[in-house]
């Protein structure tokens, strides 16, 4: 078994992962927060009345890239704590490891 450990290629791996999971998730967070953030008016209407009709209506006002307006935060905040999640579990992952069985925690 190698006994060392290249961070990088999972550093890198990891921020690819942050960076699609954003991409995937990201629309249906932001119709989730204006779903959430939407006031009624005076006469108690809404201006989206579920989570299809809120998709539908950004979607026709402001486009695909409408969509994914704000993900820039988003993609700052989760792309780097990815990459350090993935890095930990396989760092401790191959820490813990000896030969092909897996040490306890308490037999460090």
């Amino acid at each position: 078994m190698d006994s060392t450990f290249v961070p990088i290629p999972k550093i890198v791996n990891g921020g690819i992962a942050g960076i699609v999971g954003v991409t995937c998730v990201f629309p249906i967070d932001l119709v989730k927060t204006r779903l959430q953030n939407q006031q009624p008016g005076p006469n108690g209407q809404v201006m989206y009345k579920n989570l299809a009709d809120c998709a539908v209506k950004t979607f026709r006002n402001e486009g695909f890239f409408g969509m994914y307006r704000g993900s820039g935060v988003n993609l700052l905040l989760i792309t780097p704590e990815k990459a350090i999640k993935l890095v930990c579990n396989d760092f401790f992952r191959h820490v813990l490891r000896k030969e092909k069985t897996m040490r306890s925690l308490s037999r460090l």
